[in-house]
Protein backbone atom coordinates (compact mmCIF):
# COMPACT_ATOMS: atom_id res chain seq x y z
CA UNK A 1 0.00 0.00 0.00
CA UNK A 2 1.26 3.56 -1.05
CA UNK A 3 1.99 5.72 2.08
CA UNK A 4 0.05 8.62 2.16
CA UNK A 5 1.66 12.31 1.54
CA UNK A 6 0.24 13.23 4.53
CA UNK A 7 -0.61 11.59 7.83
CA UNK A 8 -1.84 12.91 10.97
CA UNK A 9 -2.81 10.68 13.98
CA UNK A 10 -4.30 11.59 17.04
CA UNK A 11 -2.90 15.02 16.46
CA UNK A 12 -3.96 17.55 19.71
CA UNK A 13 -2.75 21.24 20.28
CA UNK A 14 -4.10 23.30 22.97
CA UNK A 15 -2.20 27.22 24.41
CA UNK A 16 -3.68 26.67 27.79
CA UNK A 17 -7.43 25.99 28.41
CA UNK A 18 -7.41 26.45 24.51
CA UNK A 19 -8.47 23.25 22.60
CA UNK A 20 -7.13 24.54 19.46
CA UNK A 21 -7.04 20.93 17.76
CA UNK A 22 -8.72 18.32 19.09
CA UNK A 23 -7.47 14.41 18.45
CA UNK A 24 -7.48 15.11 15.17
CA UNK A 25 -6.53 12.06 12.40
CA UNK A 26 -6.56 11.97 8.22
CA UNK A 27 -4.41 10.56 5.78
CA UNK A 28 -4.01 12.56 2.22
CA UNK A 29 -3.51 10.27 -0.76
CA UNK A 30 -0.42 11.44 -3.12
CA UNK A 31 -1.43 13.37 -6.54
CA UNK A 32 -4.74 14.70 -4.98
CA UNK A 33 -5.77 17.53 -4.17
CA UNK A 34 -7.63 17.77 -0.54
CA UNK A 35 -9.92 20.32 0.86
CA UNK A 36 -9.73 21.08 4.41
CA UNK A 37 -12.55 23.62 5.55
CA UNK A 38 -13.43 25.27 8.37
CA UNK A 39 -14.87 28.43 10.04
CA UNK A 40 -12.17 31.18 10.83
CA UNK A 41 -10.81 29.45 13.76
CA UNK A 42 -11.99 26.24 13.56
CA UNK A 43 -8.04 24.81 13.94
CA UNK A 44 -7.10 24.71 10.38
CA UNK A 45 -3.87 27.28 10.49
CA UNK A 46 -2.91 25.41 14.00
CA UNK A 47 -2.98 21.86 11.98
CA UNK A 48 -0.80 23.42 9.04
CA UNK A 49 1.43 24.60 11.45
CA UNK A 50 2.01 21.33 13.06
CA UNK A 51 2.42 19.64 9.92
CA UNK A 52 4.85 22.13 9.04
CA UNK A 53 7.02 21.87 11.89
CA UNK A 54 6.12 25.26 12.99
CA UNK A 55 4.47 24.37 16.55
CA UNK A 56 5.25 21.40 18.50
CA UNK A 57 2.11 19.47 18.97
CA UNK A 58 0.73 18.63 22.80
CA UNK A 59 0.31 15.22 21.30
CA UNK A 60 -0.09 12.92 18.31
CA UNK A 61 1.99 12.78 15.40
CA UNK A 62 2.35 14.23 11.86
CA UNK A 63 4.76 13.09 8.79
CA UNK A 64 4.40 14.92 5.46
CA UNK A 65 5.65 13.22 2.72
CA UNK A 66 7.11 10.76 5.30
CA UNK A 67 9.21 13.43 6.79
CA UNK A 68 8.55 14.54 10.92
CA UNK A 69 8.14 18.14 11.08
CA UNK A 70 9.76 18.41 13.73
CA UNK A 71 12.73 16.39 12.86
CA UNK A 72 13.13 17.41 9.68
CA UNK A 73 12.20 20.72 8.76
CA UNK A 74 15.20 21.29 6.23
CA UNK A 75 14.30 18.22 4.48
CA UNK A 76 10.84 18.59 4.59
CA UNK A 77 11.29 22.44 3.10
CA UNK A 78 12.84 20.83 0.03
CA UNK A 79 9.83 18.34 -0.33
CA UNK A 80 6.73 20.74 0.74
CA UNK A 81 5.99 24.24 -1.24
CA UNK A 82 4.03 25.97 1.98
CA UNK A 83 2.01 29.51 1.39
CA UNK A 84 1.02 30.86 4.81
CA UNK A 85 -1.81 32.53 5.53
CA UNK A 86 -0.33 35.81 6.26
CA UNK A 87 2.03 35.29 3.07
CA UNK A 88 5.13 36.99 4.99
CA UNK A 89 8.16 38.39 3.09
CA UNK A 90 10.44 41.41 3.26
CA UNK A 91 8.48 43.84 1.66
CA UNK A 92 11.58 46.08 1.22
CA UNK A 93 12.82 43.49 -1.31
CA UNK A 94 12.02 43.68 -5.35
CA UNK A 95 10.57 40.46 -6.72
CA UNK A 96 13.50 39.29 -7.91
CA UNK A 97 15.09 39.85 -4.98
CA UNK A 98 12.70 37.43 -3.54
CA UNK A 99 13.25 35.60 -6.19
CA UNK A 100 17.29 35.40 -6.03
CA UNK A 101 16.37 34.85 -2.28
CA UNK A 102 14.07 31.89 -2.32
CA UNK A 103 16.43 30.40 -5.37
CA UNK A 104 19.61 30.07 -2.67
CA UNK A 105 17.14 27.88 -0.28
CA UNK A 106 16.17 25.38 -3.00
CA UNK A 107 18.33 22.73 -5.01
CA UNK A 108 15.53 22.46 -6.89
CA UNK A 109 14.80 25.99 -8.17
CA UNK A 110 13.87 25.86 -11.99
CA UNK A 111 15.04 29.66 -12.81
CA UNK A 112 13.10 29.16 -16.55
CA UNK A 113 9.93 28.07 -14.87
CA UNK A 114 10.12 31.21 -12.12
CA UNK A 115 10.36 33.41 -15.52
CA UNK A 116 7.70 31.61 -17.20
CA UNK A 117 5.43 32.36 -14.40
CA UNK A 118 6.55 35.89 -13.78
CA UNK A 119 4.78 36.33 -17.64
CA UNK A 120 1.57 34.65 -16.13
CA UNK A 121 0.82 36.36 -12.92
CA UNK A 122 1.84 39.46 -14.81
CA UNK A 123 4.23 40.64 -11.86
CA UNK A 124 6.64 43.66 -12.13
CA UNK A 125 10.21 42.10 -11.13
CA UNK A 126 11.38 45.12 -10.65
CA UNK A 127 8.58 46.34 -7.91
CA UNK A 128 9.40 46.08 -4.49
CA UNK A 129 7.06 43.98 -2.65
CA UNK A 130 5.59 47.37 0.00
CA UNK A 131 4.28 48.33 -3.81
CA UNK A 132 2.32 45.02 -4.59
CA UNK A 133 -1.56 44.63 -4.45
CA UNK A 134 -2.65 42.18 -2.46
CA UNK A 135 -3.12 39.84 -5.47
CA UNK A 136 0.13 40.54 -6.22
CA UNK A 137 1.69 39.18 -3.03
CA UNK A 138 -0.35 36.21 -3.16
CA UNK A 139 0.76 35.34 -6.52
CA UNK A 140 4.09 35.99 -5.74
CA UNK A 141 3.89 33.73 -2.53
CA UNK A 142 2.46 30.59 -4.68
CA UNK A 143 5.10 31.04 -7.46
CA UNK A 144 7.96 30.90 -4.69
CA UNK A 145 6.42 27.59 -3.40
CA UNK A 146 5.86 26.43 -7.10
CA UNK A 147 9.22 26.77 -8.76
CA UNK A 148 11.11 24.12 -6.73
CA UNK A 149 8.62 21.46 -8.16
CA UNK A 150 7.87 20.76 -4.77
CA UNK A 151 6.11 17.41 -4.37
CA UNK A 152 3.66 18.45 -1.88
CA UNK A 153 1.88 21.90 -1.75
CA UNK A 154 0.17 23.49 1.54
CA UNK A 155 -1.79 26.44 1.64
CA UNK A 156 -3.32 28.25 4.31
CA UNK A 157 -6.11 30.82 3.17
CA UNK A 158 -3.96 31.17 0.09
CA UNK A 159 -7.02 32.96 -2.14
CA UNK A 160 -8.66 34.63 0.92
CA UNK A 161 -9.47 38.51 0.89
CA UNK A 162 -8.30 38.30 -2.85
CA UNK A 163 -11.14 39.41 -5.88
CA UNK A 164 -11.97 36.96 -8.20
CA UNK A 165 -9.83 37.52 -11.05
CA UNK A 166 -7.00 36.87 -8.85
CA UNK A 167 -8.66 33.79 -7.02
CA UNK A 168 -9.50 32.20 -10.87
CA UNK A 169 -5.85 32.36 -11.68
CA UNK A 170 -4.73 30.84 -8.66
CA UNK A 171 -7.09 27.93 -8.75
CA UNK A 172 -6.48 27.29 -12.37
CA UNK A 173 -2.68 27.12 -11.64
CA UNK A 174 -3.64 24.46 -8.93
CA UNK A 175 -5.33 22.30 -11.46
CA UNK A 176 -3.15 22.66 -13.60
CA UNK A 177 -0.13 21.79 -11.20
CA UNK A 178 -2.08 18.63 -9.92
CA UNK A 179 -2.73 17.13 -13.21
CA UNK A 180 0.70 17.69 -15.03
CA UNK A 181 3.14 17.44 -12.29
CA UNK A 182 1.02 14.91 -9.67
CA UNK A 183 1.63 17.19 -6.62
CA UNK A 184 -0.12 16.38 -3.75
CA UNK A 185 -2.11 19.65 -2.77
CA UNK A 186 -3.55 20.81 0.77
CA UNK A 187 -5.74 23.23 0.50
CA UNK A 188 -7.12 24.75 3.49
CA UNK A 189 -10.24 27.75 3.05
CA UNK A 190 -13.60 28.83 4.19
CA UNK A 191 -14.44 30.16 0.99
CA UNK A 192 -16.44 26.74 0.00
CA UNK A 193 -16.85 27.65 -3.55
CA UNK A 194 -13.02 27.29 -4.32
CA UNK A 195 -12.90 24.04 -2.41
CA UNK A 196 -15.63 21.95 -4.83
CA UNK A 197 -14.08 23.92 -7.75
CA UNK A 198 -11.01 21.87 -7.32
CA UNK A 199 -10.89 19.09 -4.36
CA UNK A 200 -10.90 15.56 -4.67
CA UNK A 201 -11.43 14.71 -1.14
CA UNK A 202 -12.44 16.93 1.80
CA UNK A 203 -12.57 17.07 5.45
CA UNK A 204 -14.87 19.36 7.64
CA UNK A 205 -13.46 20.95 10.67
CA UNK A 206 -15.14 22.33 13.72
CA UNK A 207 -13.72 23.61 16.69
CA UNK A 208 -10.84 21.79 16.62
CA UNK A 209 -12.68 18.27 15.65
CA UNK A 210 -12.65 16.43 12.59
CA UNK A 211 -16.81 16.33 11.56
CA UNK A 212 -16.33 14.28 8.35
CA UNK A 213 -13.83 13.16 5.82
CA UNK A 214 -13.77 11.64 2.50
CA UNK A 215 -14.74 11.68 -0.99
CA UNK A 216 -16.39 15.22 -1.93
CA UNK A 217 -19.29 13.89 -3.36
CA UNK A 218 -19.69 11.34 -0.62
CA UNK A 219 -19.26 14.10 2.04
CA UNK A 220 -21.78 15.86 0.29
CA UNK A 221 -24.59 13.38 -0.03
CA UNK A 222 -23.77 12.06 3.56
CA UNK A 223 -26.59 14.82 4.44
CA UNK A 224 -29.77 15.15 2.80
CA UNK A 225 -32.64 17.77 3.01
CA UNK A 226 -36.18 16.10 3.08
CA UNK A 227 -38.73 19.27 2.78
CA UNK A 228 -42.39 18.44 3.82
CA UNK A 229 -44.76 20.47 2.30
CA UNK A 230 -48.81 20.80 3.40
CA UNK A 231 -47.67 19.77 6.94
CA UNK A 232 -50.72 20.80 9.71
CA UNK A 233 -49.08 18.68 12.89
CA UNK A 234 -45.27 17.66 13.53
CA UNK A 235 -44.60 15.26 15.93
CA UNK A 236 -41.03 16.31 17.49
CA UNK A 237 -38.15 14.66 15.08
CA UNK A 238 -35.35 16.39 16.60
CA UNK A 239 -35.15 13.70 19.03
CA UNK A 240 -34.17 11.56 16.41
CA UNK A 241 -29.89 11.74 16.77
CA UNK A 242 -29.53 11.68 12.81
CA UNK A 243 -31.52 14.43 12.63
CA UNK A 244 -29.13 17.46 12.10
CA UNK A 245 -31.48 19.89 11.59
CA UNK A 246 -35.57 21.32 11.36
CA UNK A 247 -37.08 24.16 10.10
CA UNK A 248 -40.69 25.24 9.87
CA UNK A 249 -42.14 28.08 8.07
CA UNK A 250 -46.18 28.01 7.49
CA UNK A 251 -47.26 24.49 6.29
CA UNK A 252 -43.37 23.42 5.25
CA UNK A 253 -40.94 21.57 7.15
CA UNK A 254 -37.12 21.27 6.39
CA UNK A 255 -35.63 18.41 7.76
CA UNK A 256 -31.88 17.53 7.38
CA UNK A 257 -30.82 14.53 7.34
CA UNK A 258 -27.57 12.21 7.93
CA UNK A 259 -26.84 8.84 6.15
CA UNK A 260 -30.83 9.21 4.78
CA UNK A 261 -32.31 5.86 4.03
CA UNK A 262 -35.96 4.28 4.06
CA UNK A 263 -36.09 3.29 7.42
CA UNK A 264 -35.62 6.95 8.61
CA UNK A 265 -37.19 8.52 5.86
CA UNK A 266 -40.04 6.06 7.15
CA UNK A 267 -39.74 7.36 10.89
CA UNK A 268 -39.72 10.80 9.37
CA UNK A 269 -43.19 10.16 7.37
CA UNK A 270 -44.77 8.34 10.72
CA UNK A 271 -43.78 11.81 12.67
CA UNK A 272 -44.73 14.20 9.64
CA UNK A 273 -48.25 14.84 8.54
CA UNK A 274 -47.10 15.93 4.95
CA UNK A 275 -45.88 15.43 1.47
CA UNK A 276 -42.28 14.97 1.27
CA UNK A 277 -39.40 15.69 -1.43
CA UNK A 278 -36.04 15.11 -1.24
CA UNK A 279 -34.02 18.42 -2.16
CA UNK A 280 -30.56 18.65 -3.45
CA UNK A 281 -27.44 20.17 -1.33
CA UNK A 282 -24.59 21.84 -2.47
CA UNK A 283 -21.51 21.33 -0.53
CA UNK A 284 -22.15 24.88 0.92
CA UNK A 285 -25.38 23.66 2.22
CA UNK A 286 -23.54 20.39 4.04
CA UNK A 287 -21.22 22.24 5.18
CA UNK A 288 -23.12 25.08 6.94
CA UNK A 289 -25.28 22.16 8.36
CA UNK A 290 -22.27 19.82 9.69
CA UNK A 291 -20.44 23.29 11.39
CA UNK A 292 -23.77 23.97 13.42
CA UNK A 293 -24.06 20.49 14.15
CA UNK A 294 -20.38 20.13 15.24
CA UNK A 295 -21.49 23.67 17.88
CA UNK A 296 -23.90 21.97 19.62
CA UNK A 297 -21.42 18.95 20.43
CA UNK A 298 -22.72 16.20 17.74
CA UNK A 299 -21.55 14.92 14.43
Amino acid sequence: MTEPAIQIENLTCTFGSTVAVDNLSLEVEKGKIFGFIGENGAGKTTTIRAMMGLLRPTSGKVTVMGINPLGGNTRLLQSVGYVSDDRAMYRWMKVSEVLRFNAGLYGTWDKPYAKRLLFEFELDPKKKVKQLSRGQIAKLALLCALVPHPQALILDEASSGLDAIVRRTILEKLIDVSSQEETTIFLSSHLIEEVDRVAEDIAILCRGRLLIKGNKDEVRSSLSRVVFSGVHHVLDVNSQDWVVSSKQAENELQVVVSNLDDERLGVLKERVNGTPQLVEMSLEDTFAEYTAWGKKGKG
